[in-house]
């Protein structure tokens, strides 16, 4: 007799657990299953050929920018550079955004002031991993330097004091301050002064600012006598509560600015994470060569078919061999459910692995079918549209809302029917009353269907009869002529058919 078959429950049960017998969507925090969520050989492996450099993924949430960062973290010992981790709250842009007490400095373009900053900034993480004590650094700084050296001394004391950190957003107010009050950072902190002080102290000297922003630089330009070391700072989440305000774009701008500058200096390179979206916004200056180093993380069927094979091939059997899709899916089943997925890895682990575990809860014992996946996809649709709509509710509030106004629609329709949508916009302007950015464009059908294609609710249609693409800006043109979808997870939610 042939051996009794496992069962799928059996099957998962080795790795996963009760709850994620895949190891779950957000595993790009894992470092164990962060290279089944990136696919290390296509994403990871060129950047540790070509360092050092920079490198900025543009993808939609989940698209595993955050992985590639975990995998290179975990493979340190692989790459000549050290390591440096920036976090959120070392960033901070939404808070310094907010702030009202940002003061314009005299004679300085915000452009090159702000590069000035984070590039200075950021060259003080890196000399505060190189050395243990600020004395050591002076002694160095001393060997090397070649102009007034006490010119330096009091803000490099500052920036490198062990008994003081400071993050970075609190120490780019903190020079804010130094251009605007002319006092020291010592004096600073001593007086507790704020921007409002200005008023009181002589207004600052545009050239003497000139001269500070040019001193900080000559100071990072001597960062290989300075350096031991070649260091790698993964930068992650400058997406968090982005608000799409002029200031929150300007301090993102001369980051990128800084970041690009710096990485011409071999000491330094960077890998940073950004939602394309928000890229799309800014408007950095030399565009063009920033260019060179983007990568745009895009997923096709088969690139998430061959994730989720990776993943079933770890959940049995604990190897970094695939598995075998058929062994826990009826054929066709696991293509579905990455066609559903529209170029997202975080959804298409969603939804296989709660077809698994309603597979097992359903009693049924073998694979997973076709009926049970599209269950599954109706099921995770409004999940799906409220995670679209958290990612954006500082940018467009009430996408929810907004979304509903498609209802009773085909899910794929000709450019034209987008006026139904603005009839539907108009008419239901009591509800939506918290979406100015809706309300300012129901009158524009273009705009809307550009805006909601950006954003990933609907997709891209040459023809009728042409296959559904994520919207690409250069690549698309919405006119007449084509048509759009609404993109598969959103369309239960949405309730179009």
């Amino acid at each position: 007799m042939g051996s009794k078959r496992k069962s799928l429950k059996q099957k998962f049960k080795r790795r996963g657990g009760s709850r994620h017998p895949l190891g779950g969507a957000d595993a790009d925090a894992e470092n164990e299953l962060a290279d089944y969520f990136v696919g290390f050989d296509r994403l990871v492996e060129p950047i540790k050929n070509d360092l050092p450099g920079l490198f900025i993924h543009l993808g939609s949430k989940g698209s595993g920018k955050s992985a590639i960062q975990r995998v290179l973290e975990a493979q340190s010992g692989s790459v000549e550079q050290k390591i440096i981790v920036l976090r959120p709250k070392d960033m901070e842009l939404w808070r310094l955004s907010k702030a009202t007490d940002l003061p314009n400095i005299e004679g300085i373009s915000t452009e090159w002031l702000y590069k000035g900053l984070w590039t200075y900034l950021i060259a003080v993480q890196v000399f505060r991993q190189e050395y243990d004590r600020g004395i050591t650094f002076i002694d160095r700084l001393r060997k090397v330097w070649n102009k007034d050296i006490e010119a330096i001394l009091d803000l490099l004391d500052s920036g490198l004091d062990r008994d003081r950190v400071l993050s970075l957003a609190e120490g780019f107010r903190e020079l804010l301050l130094i251009l605007k009050l002319e006092v020291t950072i010592k004096e600073a902190v001593k007086l507790k002064l704020s921007a409002e002080d200005a008023g009181s102290r002589a207004a600052a000297r545009p050239q003497r600012n000139k001269e500070f922003l040019s001193l900080l630089r000559s100071l990072v330009d001597r960062s290989p006598e300075l350096l031991s070391k070649k260091y790698l700072l993964l930068i992650d989440d400058l997406d968090s509560e982005w608000s799409n305000t002029p200031a929150h774009r300007q301090l993102l701008e001369g980051l990128v600015a800084a970041l690009r500058s710096l990485a011409q200096i071999p000491s330094y390179s960077f890998v940073v994470a950004m939602r394309r979206d928000i890229y799309s916004t800014l408007q950095p200056r030399d565009r063009d060569k920033i260019r060179q180093s983007i990568i745009d993380l895009r997923w096709s069927a088969s690139d998430l078919l061959a994730l989720i094979e990776a993943r079933i091939g770890w959940a049995m059997h604990g190897a970094q061999s695939a598995g075998d899709v058929h062994e826990a899916f009826e054929i066709g089943a696991c293509e579905e459910i990455c066609q559903a997925a529209v170029g997202n890895p975080r959804k298409a682990i969603e939804i296989a692995e709660e077809c698994i575990l309603q597979c097992i809860a359903n009693g049924q014992t073998e694979t997973v079918g076709h009926d049970l996946v599209r269950d599954v996809i109706e099921k995770l649709s409004i999940e799906f549209l409220r995670d679209l709509d958290s990612q954006y509710h500082h940018t467009y509030p009430g996408l929810l809302k907004v979304a509903s106004c498609f209802r009773g629609l085909r899910a794929e329709f000709p450019y034209d029917e987008m006026e139904l949508v603005c009839v539907q916009i108009a008419e239901h302007e009591s509800k939506l009353k918290n979406c100015d950015w809706a309300m300012a464009l129901r009158d524009d059908p273009h705009a809307v269907a550009h805006l909601l294609a950006t954003i990933g609710l609907l997709r891209y249609k040459a023809g009728r009869d042409s296959p559904s693409e994520p919207f690409v800006e250069g690549k698309h043109e919405i006119d007449a002529g084509c048509w759009l979808s609404v993109a598969r997870p959103y369309r239960a939610a949405v309730g179009v058919h």
